[in-house]
């Protein structure tokens, strides 16, 4: 057979093959929120925070003021500049962060960045049960919290320092039964995800 015969067959070959289509989702955008601490004090609302795709400076997508913005599944490079009274107080990068789609978080991701070092977060999404309050205690030591939990959308947030925690977690009904997640670690710039409620204990 000849060359040209050969192309011919291949490239018939290569037409006649089903063509395969990303999955659907990979193309949507994610709903995120980026919140901003200084320690454990929210800073989100003087914070201003673009979004870059990861290793380039031009292109970047604005928060709100609620630290919300959409995003593709991707890496980005996030920059966040603290402003009070008109003056800069602080700044900061967080370089390629990854955006996925995540099967527990129903399309909407929290990321929880911190002007202070060795900072970190626990999420604790609610399982529907919005009104859950949580106290972090330092692990084995439950006799006085360390923090207590900020209510989001479907989820509890604790910012603390890196660590080894005792979580309680309790629905805001007085009747409601007190839940415990033991020695949870928290690490530096993470944010941690448990589901909690309804029967349910997820880490990611």
């Amino acid at each position: 057979m000849g060359t040209t015969g050969a192309v011919f067959i291949l490239l018939s070959v290569l037409a006649a093959r089903p063509q395969v289509s990303p999955p659907a989702q990979a193309s949507k955008p994610i709903q995120c929120e980026l919140r901003v601490f200084d320690g454990s004090d929210e800073v989100t609302r003087e914070t201003r925070v673009r979004v870059y795709p990861s290793g380039r400076k031009e292109n970047g997508v604005p928060t709100d003021a609620a630290g919300r913005v959409q995003l593709l599944p991707g890496l980005y490079d996030v920059q966040m500049i603290r402003q009070r009274d008109g003056q800069v107080t602080g700044t900061r990068w967080i370089e390629h962060l990854l955006i996925m789609r995540y099967p527990d978080e129903e399309g909407h991701h929290l990321e929880v960045a911190n002007f202070k070092p060795q900072y970190g977060a626990l999420e604790l999404k609610t399982g529907g049960q919005a009104d859950c309050d949580a106290d972090a205690f330092a692990a084995g030591d439950r006799r006085r919290p360390t923090a207590t939990g900020k209510r989001g959308a479907g989820y509890v947030l604790l910012v603390v320092p890196a660590g080894r925690y005792d979580v309680r977690v309790k629905a805001a009904s007085s009747n409601a039964p007190e839940t415990w997640l033991t020695d949870i670690d928290i690490p530096a710039d993470r944010t941690r995800l448990r589901t909690v409620g309804a029967g349910r204990q997820k880490q990611e």
